[in-house]
Formats: C-alpha cells, sequence, structure tokens
C-alpha cells in the first residue's frame, strides 16, 4: 500500500515538473543588463514628456562626459590587465552601461527634437492656456458614450433598443481617444503625432472608429498629469477620410459583440465586455467600488495578459497543426494586430503586443526567449516612440506587473510546489509577484491598502483564461447567423458571474478596503511595506537558514565572543 502511494506520489510530481517545464517561469538566471538602459531612457522620456530643453540638454553633457570617461577606464583597464577572464566581466558591464548612455542620448535626441518643433511648442501652448485650436486627427480609440449621471443600472437592458450596427454611439455625447495629425497655427498646418483623449456632446454625432475629422479643440492637461493631454470639442467634426474597410470590419464585429453580449444582464454582462474588448459603457458606479476594494480593477478592462493568452493559443494551436514556422509567425503577427485594432491603443495593450512580437521573433528564429530582456526592449521601444507613456500609470503598472511575475514568479511557485500542487502553487505566486510589484504605484491612483486582494486574484485566476478565449472565439462568429456565438458568450458570461460573485463576496469581508497615505509618502511606506513582505517570505522559504543563523546567534549570547585556546598562535617558548 505504502510503495502505491509513493509511486502515486512520484507520478504527480513528475507531471508538476514537466508542467513547469512548459508553461512559463523556466529560467533559473535573469539576464538584467538591459535594465539600466531602460531606466536611464525612462528618465530621458519622462524629461521629454515634460518639455524641458534645459534638462535635456544637461543629460546630454553628463552622458558624454560619463560615455568618454567610460571609454577611457575600459581602454586603461584593458593595457593593464593581461589575463583575459576577468577583463571579460569588466567588458560586459561597461558594454551594458555604454549602451545605455548611447540609448539615452538618442532619446535625448529625439527629445530636443520635439521640444523645438513648432507644433508641439503651439499645442502645449494652448494646452497651458486652455486655448482651442484646429486640429485634423484621426480617431484612433472606439467612441464610448457618455452614461448619464442619473444612470446607475449600468446601461440599457437585453430588451432595450439599442444603435444599429451603422449608427454611432455618439448620438447624446461620448468619449474617445484621437490621434493628432496636424494643428492649424496662423492658417498653416504643422505636422505632429500626438494623443489627445476627446470627450464631446451632440456636436459629435456620427463620429465612428478610423475616421480622420477636422474639429476644433479644447485641449488641456488631463488629471493634472505634465504629459498627458484631453480635449473638449467645441465644433461639429467635419469628415476628412472615410475609414479603411479594416476599421469598418472591426467596428462592425464590435458592434455586433456589444449587441449578442446583451444577453448577458447586470455586472457580469458589464464585465464580460470590458473583459474581452474593453468596453465601459455598461459598468455601474457600484462595480467599480467592488473590484476596486477587491484589487480586481485590471480586470474591467483588457491588458496585456489577455493579449499573452490569446497570442499563445493561437501559437500553441498552429504548432499542433505542424503549421511552418513563417506561416504561424505571419499568422500569430495578423491576430495580434487585430486583437489590438478591436480593443483600442491601450499602453498596456501595447506593451503586450510589442513584447508578444518580439518573442515571436526570437522563437521563430529557433532562438529560446527572456522575459526580462523582451520586457525591456519592448518598453525602451515604446518609450523611443511615445515619451508620454513614461508618465503613463497603465503602462508603468503594466511593466512592473510583467517583471515581478518574471523575477519573482519562478521562487515562489518553487517554494509553494512543496507544500500543495504545481498548478495551485502558479495559481497563487504570479498574483502574489504581480501584487508585489505594483503594490506602490498602485498607491498613486488608490491611496487603500486592499488586504485581501491576493484572495480574489487567487480565486477568480481559473476564470479568466476562459473569458478571454470564449470571448474572443465568439468576436469572429458574431456576424455568422447561427447559435454559435450566442453559446460561447452564454458560456462566457457565466465565467464573469463566477468572477463578479468572488469580488461581490471578498468585497463584504470585514476590513476590505483600508485607508493609506496619498502620493510620495504612500508610495514610499508601500514599498517599506512590500520589502516586509519580501522579507518574510524569504523567512518562510529557507527556514533552514533562518534556525541555523538562530542557533549561531543563540550560542554567541550564551558563550560569549570566542577565544583563542591558551598557545594558540602565540609566539611559543
Amino acid at each position: 500500500m505504502t510503495e502505491g502511494v509513493s509511486a502515486v506520489r512520484a507520478v504527480f510530481r513528475a507531471r508538476d515538473e514537466e508542467l513547469e517545464r512548459r508553461l512559463l517561469l523556466s529560467e533559473r538566471v535573469h539576464d538584467v543588463r538591459l535594465v539600466p538602459v531602460l531606466s536611464l531612457l525612462w528618465l530621458v522620456s519622462a524629461v521629454t514628456a515634460v518639455r524641458d530643453a534645459g534638462l535635456l540638454r544637461a543629460l546630454v553633457v553628463v552622458l558624454l562626459v560619463g560615455l568618454a570617461s567610460g571609454t577611457l577606464w575600459g581602454f586603461v583597464r584593458s593595457r593593464k590587465r593581461a589575463m583575459p577572464e576577468p577583463g571579460r566581466r569588466g567588458r560586459g558591464v561597461g558594454f551594458t552601461f555604454g549602451l545605455a548612455a548611447l540609448v539615452g542620448l538618442l532619446g535625448c535626441g529625439l527629445g530636443l527634437g520635439r521640444t523645438a518643433d513648432p507644433a508641439w511648442r503651439h499645442l502645449w501652448a494652448a494646452a497651458g492656456t486652455r486655448q482651442a485650436v484646429t486640429v485634423i486627427a484621426e480617431i484612433s480609440g472606439h467612441p464610448e458614450p457618455l452614461m448619464p449621471a442619473t444612470d446607475h443600472g449600468g446601461g440599457p437592458g437585453p430588451d432595450e433598443p439599442t444603435t444599429s450596427a451603422d449608427s454611432s454611439p455618439c448620438g447624446h455625447g461620448c468619449h474617445f481617444t484621437a490621434q493628432l495629425h496636424r494643428i492649424r497655427r496662423a492658417g498653416d498646418w504643422l505636422s505632429l503625432d500626438v494623443p489627445v483623449d476627446v470627450q464631446c456632446q451632440t456636436v459629435c454625432a456620427g463620429v465612428r472608429y478610423g475616421q480622420t475629422v477636422q474639429v476644433i479643440l479644447r485641449v488641456r492637461t488631463r488629471d493634472g498629469r505634465p504629459a498627458t493631454l484631453s480635449g473638449t470639442a467645441v465644433s461639429k467634426p467635419r469628415l476628412v477620410e472615410a475609414p479603411s474597410v479594416f476599421e469598418n470590419a472591426v467596428s462592425h464585429l464590435r458592434h455586433e459583440f456589444l449587441l449578442r453580449s446583451r444577453s448577458i444582464p447586470g455586472e457580469p454582462g458589464a464585465l464580460l465586455d470590458g473583459m474581452v474588448l474593453g468596453d465601459r459603457s455598461r459598468r455601474s458606479p457600484e462595480s467599480t467600488a467592488v473590484m476596486t476594494t477587491t484589487g480586481l480593477t485590471h480586470l474591467t478592462a483588457v491588458s496585456g495578459a489577455n493579449c499573452s493568452v490569446v497570442f499563445a493559443s493561437v501559437v500553441l494551436v498552429l504548432r499542433s497543426w505542424r503549421v511552418s514556422r513563417p506561416v504561424v509567425m505571419v499568422l500569430s503577427l495578423i491576430s495580434l494586430g487585430v486583437f489590438g485594432a478591436l480593443v483600442g491603443p491601450d499602453s498596456s495593450v501595447l506593451r503586450a503586443v510589442v513584447m508578444s512580437a518580439a518573442s515571436l521573433t526570437v522563437m521563430m528564429g529557433g532562438h529560446q526567449s527572456r522575459g526580462l530582456p523582451l520586457l525591456c526592449v519592448s518598453a525602451s521601444g515604446l518609450l523611443l516612440a511615445a515619451p508620454w507613456l513614461a508618465w503613463d500609470l497603465g503602462f508603468a503598472l503594466s511593466v512592473a506587473a510583467t517583471a515581478g511575475i518574471l523575477l519573482a514568479a519562478q521562487g515562489l511557485a518553487q517554494w509553494l510546489g512543496q507544500r500543495m500542487p504545481y498548478v495551485v502553487a502558479l495559481g497563487l505566486s504570479i498574483p502574489l509577484a504581480a501584487n508585489l510589484a505594483c503594490a506602490p504605484l498602485l498607491v498613486l491612483i488608490q491611496p487603500q491598502l486592499t488586504p485581501y486582494s491576493l484572495l480574489a486574484n487567487a480565486l477568480t485566476a481559473p476564470l479568466v483564461a476562459p473569458v478571454t478565449l470564449l470571448g474572443t472565439a465568439a468576436l469572429p462568429l458574431a456576424v455568422v447567423p447561427g447559435p454559435i456565438s450566442g453559446m460561447l458568450i452564454g458560456w462566457a458570461g457565466m465565467a464573469t458571474w463566477g468572477i463578479w460573485s468572488i469580488a461581490e463576496g471578498v468585497s463584504r469581508l470585514p476590513g476590505a478596503l483600508l485607508e493609506w497615505p496619498p502620493g510620495v509618502r504612500g508610495l514610499a511606506t508601500m514599498a517599506g511595506f512590500c520589502c516586509c513582505q519580501v522579507g518574510l517570505l524569504w523567512l518562510f522559504a529557507h527556514p533552514r537558514a533562518v534556525a541555523g543563523f538562530y542557533r549561531k546567534v543563540h550560542a554567541r549570547l550564551r558563550d560569549g565572543p570566542s577565544r583563542p585556546a591558551p598557545g594558540v598562535g602565540g609566539s611559543g617558548t
């Protein structure tokens, strides 16, 4: 009997180890050489976004002096050392900081070019005085209606009339993301490329995703942040260019899915729209409060995790069908592009799309992808292209959560896997690592502590992937007559009902939401609190080391400092 139980345990342990190798978290040593590059570029992008040309020039001088000093030091050190092995490590460190300096200089050059651009300067001058400007913009985000203040029901019910497939949600006011392409100054059109969040009332009736319009906007900085813009339309948009065939198809798919998802009433239906398409039109203030209390706000919109699930599913399905690598690469990139167009230009989605594309390129080239370098490369590329992302907390949270999972989830899963099945350990370690990495930044958005966020994330984790996969599979079938799309949406709705039930139950627990100091003080104290949590986890994970250290300290306190025996170490007689 004992041998049979041992054999069963051995089989399950082997399956757990195989699962550990296959799932993720397979890196034993993390390559951190690109972390200084990303850190320096983030600083340069933040300075660029606030348009401080003097500080950018000072950074250029500091980087040039540092690069010249490092080059001279490396040359002198290489001439003095004859052995190749000790010099190899020094050259690696020198190359890392040299690359960081070069990338920082590139960012400073691009930043100085942006700050000297007359279109850039005119736009931000208008934002400072809240002046109305005439712009030509492409609607890059899907318009969503402005819900009236008296509406607490989460939008229209399943039996209420909705707009047709060819209508616009902006009949009674809406908001959307637009990409400014040109701005008018003294009769001249100047080119630029800046995103802005647009809010409008009935003047924007007929606005649709993919249109290029000319409109007068009253621009201002959004929510007091120095690098993000919002605007209010004060004139009726004039159509400059109609949406393309692809953009019309994307809008039609999205609209048909939202129509069919009305069959899921209440908060589960609103959660389904948010998790699959990032749509917030049916979300109520009550649901926002519940998800905030339980630390599940990332589930109310499309995040990088959704892109990762879609990307991994497409790659696994195609590779299981033994499709060639070039075809897998092309089809996976197309699926990422279509999914990104369906959900809109969110910063976390952009990070996930770029990182997935970079990972796919590396894997299709026959090399093993490494998570942390891919994260640094993708984030650095986005910061070079869009420096205002340095002030975007959504982008920072996405990078922090991914880095936390890559760095800490493996060790946590291995430690927890000694006490429970590996699948359960993995489900606990991923949200724990992400929460520890994101908690200091979340305090800046919400100065509160959510003690049950780990519990809520661990309980809802098995239901997130089914919602994403079933909802995404129902998207292309939403325009096909028949019950298949409705059936998939119904199954996904069952999963969102489970998520909502868990969130609602956890939010009612005592002490579910505690006040925390706001601002920089809250960030610093939360960072210290997370460090204490990491220290406690390390103590629990290494009981033998803790016990040995305790015995040594106890022996030293009991016996005093050890002294050499008489005659030992003396000069002798």
